[in-house]
């Protein structure tokens, strides 16, 4: 606790060598709640390069009170909770968190029973969009790549690939909304 106490004043006053082992001695805490909160190696891995970055513009002001690990876990949470407005709108969110709440505690089958019948939804709601809305949704979201990767594969532009994705997850938004915990789901997979 007092290598830490040492290296927080250390950061205070500039020191690249205090940032290094504080971004390694916290990386994998910041990754696991991160990947747990977004289900996206991808947006897990921005949250906590965000949050580091954050953190060294803003070390001058941290205070001898502030717990370290506390103040990377609430930079991270609100820069996580950034990004899922980014994605969707905040009761949407609300009801995500009630519906992973639900399966946790649920001791029956109901739940996976409740995916089940969404994935064959999904699966037909798919099939309603035009092929490259289509193949954009599946390749970002059942497959996880990258929009750049995705761009490629299918010889697109990085900009097609954005304005697919976005008009493919709002007709299927449309097409789902009466599912919106399990819709949140599917907007994290990947």
């Amino acid at each position: 606790m007092k290598e830490i106490e040492a290296l927080t004043q250390a950061l205070k006053n500039g020191s690249r060598q205090a940032f290094d082992r504080i971004y390694h001695y916290y990386f994998p805490q910041l990754y696991a709640y991160s990947l747990k909160c977004s289900k996206r190696v991808e947006v897990a891995e921005e949250i906590v390069q965000e949050t580091f970055v954050q953190l060294w513009l803003s070390r001058a002001t941290i205070r001898e009170t502030d717990k370290l690990d506390r103040l990377l876990i609430v930079i991270a949470h609100h820069k996580l909770l950034n990004a899922i407005r980014r994605t969707a709108t905040a009761p949407a969110f609300a009801d995500y968190v009630d519906y992973e709440n639900a399966i946790s505690t649920s001791s029956s089958g109901e739940a996976a029973v409740e995916y089940e019948e969404f994935l064959t939804l999904l699966h037909h709601a798919l099939a309603t969009l035009p092929e490259t809305q289509r193949r954009v949704v599946e390749l970002s979201r059942l497959e996880g790549m990258k929009t750049a990767d995705i761009a490629r594969t299918l010889n697109r532009s990085e900009q097609t690939v954005r304005n697919q994705l976005s008009l493919g997850l709002k007709a299927l938004y449309a097409l789902l909304k009466n599912h919106v915990p399990l819709w949140m789901l599917f907007l994290f997979l990947g």
